[in-house]
């Protein structure tokens, strides 16, 4: 009975406070559900409005209390702070914050200590105002302690959030989400363990160490979606992935103005899409990755050797990804590669191919096509030539076969010597072509005009092939 008053004198307190008479519903059906699917539905709700509904009437009073899922937001209150540029309005808005921060924190603490939930789905909590570690690991550990399944964490805190070590134990966990102002301090080996984990994003974090990473995902035996956003200053040089059971990552790892020579290790069997923008490493040992299907490369000029050695590091890349069916690849320029040694493997298995330059230079392309006997599917973008680019033919060397290559797109198209060429090789060499589409930029109307001249002149091997221009 002690409980019933205090959980309606604090329901009371947090409630929307309203003495307006309310009309009542003739026809409410929705309070004829029942109490589970009521809180169903209530657990697609932020909590703030979840507890909102025990205004309604007697049955929602404490219906919130058994939702399975709470949403702890702060941003929607900080985006109606009022907002001035003099001293006195900057005090009003000073005073706003500390104002909302307590309310916030108070709101928080007053849900999880009625919440009569043993196990929680979902928790969610996204802080950009609470400046109180202690208090947001509290939070933390009160989900934690109700066997919390998908866990999602993004807060903005002076000083780093040190998650609990208990977090690192947690046997449901299902989904894990960390982002912005987290420390991932993995414990010692043998100490983590995430047996059910499935999901697992890591947003801008750092980490203690390279220790610290190279723990973490063995120990997800069923880790299955990885995604991954470095921030620049993370604390790691050698990043590790290994992982058994992996099939989807997605990894951006930044990029870095300093000389520390940075390695990214993926060691993932089980692993069929790679999605990797990367201008920070410089060398990337990958194994294992015999089921990869489709990869995405976006590699950019990073520090002082990946600048010197681009194109090397580029095809060296390559060589771990050969089993693909389908590749986006997109590069910055690079000088061209006489070393015979450095040649991009035989791709056997790729039927469709994406490439993408950042200028007028396609140095990579003539040894990438000349290894893709299998290609159904090419489509070719780059950037507008600017002023002062400098421009080098270099289709002229290549030889590719296009036995099974039957669509052809080019974007960015600007009627430069190696692009006809190219054009023109293609059309005179791929037997099966159905269609070829061109799409030209930065030309004014004669210069589009010769340029369809020149290619309509062109022999075609296939007597079906259309060729169309936008």
């Amino acid at each position: 009975m002690a409980r019933a008053n205090t959980v309606q004198s604090t329901t009371q307190s947090i409630a929307v406070d309203s003495k307006s008479k309310r009309p009542k519903l003739s026809n409410d059906r929705i309070s004829t559900l029942p109490d589970s699917v009521l809180c169903h539905i209530l657990s697609f709700l932020p909590t703030k409005y979840a507890v909102r509904t025990s205004i309604l009437s007697t049955k929602w009073k404490y219906l919130w209390t058994s939702v399975h899922s709470l949403d702890f937001d702060d941003s929607v209150t900080m985006s109606n702070l009022y907002v001035s540029r003099t001293k006195k309005g900057r005090a009003q808005k000073e005073k706003q914050i500390q104002a909302q921060r307590k309310s916030f924190m108070n709101f928080v603490d007053r849900v999880l200590i009625l919440h009569n939930v043993s196990c929680l789905r979902k928790f969610r909590l996204h802080c950009r105002i609470v400046d109180d570690m202690l208090h947001v690991n509290t939070w933390v550990c009160a989900a934690i302690g109700r066997d919390v399944q998908d866990l999602d964490l993004y807060v903005s805190l002076e000083q780093p959030l040190q998650l609990p070590r208990s977090l690192f134990t947690c046997n449901m966990l299902v989904v894990l989400k960390l982002s912005c102002e987290i420390v991932v301090n993995t414990p010692a080996e043998g100490s983590v363990c995430f047996p059910n984990l499935k999901i697992l994003h890591l947003k801008r974090v750092k980490y203690v160490s390279d220790d610290s990473v190279r723990k973490l995902f063995p120990s997800c035996p069923v880790l299955e979606d990885l995604l991954i956003w470095r921030c620049n200053d993370d604390n790691v040089i050698t990043f590790s992935i290994f992982a058994s059971a992996l099939k989807r990552l997605i990894i951006d790892s930044g990029s870095q103005d300093s000389l520390d020579y940075n390695k990214l290790e993926i060691n993932a069997p089980a692993l069929e899409y790679l999605n990797l923008t990367d201008g920070r490493s410089d060398y990337f040992p990958f194994q294992n990755l015999s089921s990869l299907v489709e990869a995405h490369l976006v590699v950019h000029h990073g520090g002082g050797r990946l600048v010197n050695d681009y194109g090397y590091i580029i095809f060296h890349l390559l060589h771990r990804l050969s089993n693909v069916k389908f590749l986006f690849l997109s590069v910055d320029d690079m000088k061209p590669l006489t070393d015979s040694h450095y040649k991009s493997p035989t791709f056997h298995k790729l039927t469709r191919l994406e490439v993408h330059v950042r200028s007028c230079n396609w140095n990579i392309l003539p040894n990438l096509l000349e290894r893709c006997d299998n290609l159904e599917v090419l489509v070719l973008s780059k950037e507008s030539k600017r002023h002062g680019d400098p421009h080098e033919s270099c289709w002229i060397q290549a030889q590719p076969l296009f036995l099974h290559l039957t669509t052809v797109v080019i974007s960015g198209f600007e009627g430069l010597t190696d692009e006809l060429e190219l054009v023109q090789y293609i059309l005179e060499n791929a037997e099966v072509l159905k269609t070829m589409t061109i799409k030209m930029c930065s030309l004014d109307i004669e210069a589009k005009f010769d340029v369809l001249q020149k290619i309509s002149m062109f022999q075609r091997r296939s007597k079906t092939c259309q060729v169309g221009f936008t």
